[in-house]
């Protein structure tokens, strides 16, 4: 496997689940203002950058290797277009 390959997305968890619904609401702003996509532009995207947003405080913000488990409620942020998804299990 090449490893130059790999990909890597961000991954936003709200670390009280009291808060998801105001961290999703904010992803979404920020989205739909191309926020994300103008970090990526500028080589900004990155966990420091991110943290320092007013949702920052409520979330757990790191990279997880494409493929990889993550928790329902989790924010994935695509790295190459600063798309988002939301994962929800639905049991």
């Amino acid at each position: 496997m090449n490893n130059d390959e790999t990909k890597y997305h961000m991954i936003i968890r709200a670390t009280n689940s009291d808060n998801l619904p105001d961290v999703e609401n904010y992803i979404r702003t920020l989205h739909e203002k191309g926020f994300f996509a103008q970090l990526i532009k500028e080589g900004k995207f990155t966990v420091e950058e991110v943290k320092k947003l007013p949702f920052g405080k409520l979330c757990d913000i790191f990279f997880r290797e494409e493929g990889q488990k993550i928790k329902n409620g989790d924010i994935r942020i695509f790295k190459d277009t600063g798309d988002y998804t939301i994962n929800v299990h639905t049991g």
